[in-house]
Formats: structure tokens, C-alpha cells, sequence
């Protein structure tokens, strides 16, 4: 929030450093899954995620670099989802936080953005919540 001509204002768009530090979230949630010995692959997934995620944001990025990003999303999301039921968590307990992660990205992509503050706070918020809902479902498993 700030204040512009004696009006508060929310702040809906960021610098590309907001981006940066965000996607710093999948590199914590990979050596999270390290740490509680998830499969090989889900800390993999979670670590290219990562690498894409800050690749994307550099200045010259590529379309298949874009859709690539989109595509590992998908799959780490079918596939930690999936972990994260064999690990015992509850769906119910983390499958709101990815509805509403999925909504806060469908939102991103109708956004457009400016060249000074191309980051919108939907997507700062999808990437908050995938770490929320990940560490929430970890909580309830057996390992």
C-alpha cells in the first residue's frame, strides 16, 4: 500500500526482483523435501522449478523457456500432490490451497504487464501459496 494524492492505493504490480526473490520458494521447498526424504524426482521437479522460474524472469527469455516453466508447474503439482497422498496427507487439507494457487495463476495470466513493474501480485501470491500448501501438507505426513 501507498499513499498517492492523499488516497491509499494498493500496490497490484512489482519489479522483476519480487519475481527473483518469490521464486526462491521452490528452492526452499526442495531441500524441504530433501530433508524429509520425499522421492528423488519430487526434489528434482522442485529445484527445476526453481531454475526455470528465475530463468524466465532474466531479460531474454524464450518462449519454449515460458512454456516450459508452465508445463514442469503441472506435472510437479500432479506429482507432489500425489506424494503428498501416499506420504498420508490429506486432501482436504491441502487441496483448497491448490484450487486457490491454480485461481491466483489463472488471474496472473489475464494481467498484463508493464515494462518497469511486469509482476503482478497474483503471481507473487500463487508462488506464496504453492509453499504454503506444500509445507501444510508436509506437516501431515508420516514422514
Amino acid at each position: 500500500m501507498k499513499i498517492i494524492n492523499n488516497k491509499i492505493v494498493c500496490i497490484t504490480k512489482f519489479r522483476r526482483e519480487a519475481a527473483y526473490a518469490s521464486s526462491h520458494f521452490f528452492a526452499i521447498l526442495s531441500l524441504i523435501f530433501y530433508i524429509k526424504k520425499y522421492p528423488w524426482y519430487t526434489v528434482l521437479g522442485l529445484f527445476g522449478q526453481y531454475i526455470l522460474t528465475i530463468s524466465i524472469w532474466s531479460p531474454n527469455y524464450s518462449l519454449l523457456l515460458l512454456c516450459s516453466d508452465r508445463l514442469l508447474a503441472i506435472v510437479n503439482i500432479a506429482i507432489i500432490g500425489n506424494e503428498h497422498i501416499i506420504q498420508g496427507s490429506s486432501i482436504i487439507i491441502f487441496g483448497p490451497f491448490v484450487v486457490i494457487g491454480i485461481l491466483f495463476k489463472i488471474i496472473d495470466w489475464r494481467i498484463k504487464p508493464d515494462q518497469y513493474y511486469p509482476v503482478s501480485l497474483a503471481y507473487l501470491l500463487w508462488h506464496l501459496n504453492m509453499f504454503i500448501s506444500n509445507v501444510l501438507a508436509l506437516t501431515y505426513s508420516k514422514l
